[in-house]
């Protein structure tokens, strides 16, 4: 009878919960390091749909400028949603709010993206996190809060125009653009 509460395993003696503690724990890592590679591919994603509609933003008239966090947000909605259903990861969300802002500091903006990113990420984190990622209201209600990220480069123009422009000027932007 006490061998039959004994599993054999790579020449080693386990009883029964041994064996399944070990098989959980392996097959949680394995899941671990499959969100993390599926929630690194569509970060990655995101972040190609914001620079792509940046990079067709920029040179069109202010007012479609002005308009590319919205269209960044409209197209990169599948991406958000399938990113919360397959990785269920508050981490994930955080990281793909602020991954724009640093962009933004690191190509010579104010660096006051950031401070609208960061809060931005982990309010969508936590409204996300309350529906358990499967919730669609809970989860479009995050994606608004998240989209958010994307006004800390913008955020500048309206709330700080002199020093904004001042900036770009100083940074080489072409006079003849403002």
């Amino acid at each position: 009878m006490e061998l039959s509460r004994k599993s054999l395993k790579n020449g080693r003696l386990y009883s029964n919960n041994q064996f399944l503690k070990e098989e959980t724990y392996e097959n949680t890592k394995r899941n671990h390091q499959k969100n993390a590679v599926t929630a690194g591919v569509l970060i990655a994603l995101y972040f190609v749909t914001y620079l792509v509609i940046g990079a067709i933003s920029m040179p069109v008239p202010v007012f479609i400028f002005l308009l590319m966090p919205m269209l960044v947000a409209l197209l990169a909605a599948p991406t958000y949603h399938m990113l919360l259903a397959k990785t269920k990861s508050a981490t994930a969300i955080v990281i793909a709010a602020i991954l724009p802002s640093i962009l933004l500091v690191a190509t010579g903006h104010i660096p006051i993206a950031p401070l609208v990113a960061v809060p931005a990420g982990i309010i969508a984190m936590f409204i996300a996190k309350g529906g358990n990622y499967t919730d669609f209201k809970k989860n479009t209600i995050s994606h608004m809060f998240f989209s958010l990220n994307l006004f800390g480069g913008f955020l500048p123009i309206w709330v700080m125009r002199e020093a904004f422009f001042e900036s770009v000027i100083k940074g080489g932007l072409d006079q003849s653009f403002l």
